[in-house]
């Protein structure tokens, strides 16, 4: 693992304004990113689990991340107006050299992705819009919208907590309890704008209605939402409605922020999603057994044991990975930053495999969580894609420090062969309609 070192800040001009840009790793595809009014491009990598996040995508993506005009480390506008979202992307794109790309956007930078995917189709391969809106106020013709009520006790809200605790819980509810959070969250809200102006981003934001432009839509779309107390589900499944081909996904977790919770789910959602080219298509499939790990409480030791210390760790607990992965038939696909995603021939290799990666893993005081499925995927040069991925992921995510969680399918398919098997109850696998039945591994193994 490399130095969790922040790349450069770079500026690209439009109309005489700087936009703060930042670009990490290498495409295609590009992949260029906007929080809206709510990021920090500098201090975002502050935050160990943001910068392990980000590092994550730029190994499948070359990453272009920016702050609009008014934010961040862009140029404010004191009274004057904001450029259009869509001009500040496109004036990104230009400056990075991006002929064609996927755009990921968040919060109220949603708006202006969609403006932009209606006008410049020729341009985006992809877009991806999370925990945003077409139209956040109520009007006549759309029932699910905010009441001027609601708006204007968020924006109070806002204005007199704005940099504080109370950012916090309204933004990131989940991650209150973690006081060193909370302070660099302040800190970096505080570094994002001032009360004033983050009233202003509101206010935009809460004004905007771009419904009339999501039939003109054609880009493929994701739709990924997250519990949170400011946008409602009504909202993203708006979105899905109404562009043509969109697809939904909701993640695990609450709060808006996309980093902290579930990182796998995301992370593999993501890469399905934007990281392959229609040239790599079409892709051979095949059945195998999927096993997904991850290193318990990464971030905490990250932050105890510094990144050169933490490095040599990541190289001890993948070298074991890919040894034991080979030992029964398997190979690592990829490496998830505190984890791995391997494929087996069979089930039964992928749980014995599981289980001797736990327990030499143990040995050296370092626990993961497995997850074990079986199922269809599809194959590119150097990933594996589709929904069993995703699900061996979810999986993985309900498993406790020292656990391998399985899939009934596993269990089946191993009937005969391995003993050893409890039963762990039926769990809600978000984005899966179904409550799924899971097995869990003896301490002794299979």
């Amino acid at each position: 693992m490399k130095t969790i070192t922040p790349p450069q800040t770079r500026y690209a001009m439009s109309n005489g304004l700087g936009i703060a840009y930042q670009v990490i790793g290498d495409g295609p595809p590009d992949l260029i990113w906007s929080a809206g009014s709510f990021n920090h491009t500098d201090e975002q990598w502050e935050d160990p689990a943001s910068a392990v996040f980000l590092r994550r995508v730029a190994r499948f993506a070359r990453l272009i991340r920016f702050d609009v005009l008014g934010a961040g480390a862009s140029d404010r506008m004191s009274n004057n107006p904001v450029p259009p979202f869509s001009e500040q992307l496109d004036a990104v794109r230009v400056a990075a050299q991006v002929e064609q790309f996927a755009v990921l956007a968040m919060s109220d930078a949603g708006p202006g992705a969609i403006e932009y995917a209606a006008t410049n189709a020729d341009r985006l391969t992809h877009m991806v819009l999370f925990n945003t809106t077409a139209c956040m106020r109520l009007k006549a013709d759309y029932p699910i919208g905010v009441d001027d009520d609601t708006i204007s006790s968020l924006t109070r809200a806002f204005e007199q907590g704005w940099g504080t605790e109370t950012t916090a819980k309204i933004i990131m509810p989940n991650k209150t309890e973690d006081d060193h959070f909370v302070a660099w969250f302040s800190k970096c809200m505080r570094s994002v704008g001032t009360p004033t102006e983050i009233r202003a981003h509101v206010e935009r934001f809460t004004n905007i209605d771009v419904r009339r432009l999501l039939p003109q839509v054609r880009t493929p779309t994701l739709v990924l939402h997250r519990q949170n107390g400011l946008i409602p589900e009504s909202h993203s499944k708006y979105l899905v409605d109404h562009i043509d081909g969109a697809t939904y996904v909701d993640l695990p977790g609450s709060g808006m922020g996309l980093y902290h919770e579930a990182p796998d789910v995301t992370l593999a959602t993501l890469e399905g999603f934007v990281g392959g080219s229609p040239a790599q298509t079409p892709r051979a499939k095949r059945l195998v057994a999927l096993l997904f790990t991850d290193i318990v409480d990464s971030t905490t030791q990250l932050e105890k044991l510094g990144d050169r210390d933490w490095a040599a760790v990541l190289d001890i607990h993948n070298q074991i990975s890919e040894r034991r992965s080979g030992q029964y038939g398997g190979s690592v696909v990829k490496g998830t930053g505190d984890g791995i995603l391997a494929v087996f021939p069979s089930p039964a290799n992928a749980v014995h495999a599981a289980v001797a990666i736990r327990d030499e893993l143990a040995r050296i005081s370092i626990q993961i969580r497995s997850g074990v499925h079986f199922g269809e995927i599809e194959e590119t040069d150097d990933d594996v894609l589709g929904v069993s991925v995703h699900i061996t992921a979810r999986v993985m995510s309900q498993a406790k420090a020292g656990e391998i969680l399985v899939s009934r399918t596993v269990r089946e398919l191993t009937a005969g062969s391995i003993e050893g098997f409890v039963e762990a109850g039926h769990h809600h696998l978000k984005g899966i309609a179904e409550p799924w039945q899971l097995f869990l591994v003896s301490e002794q193994g299979p």
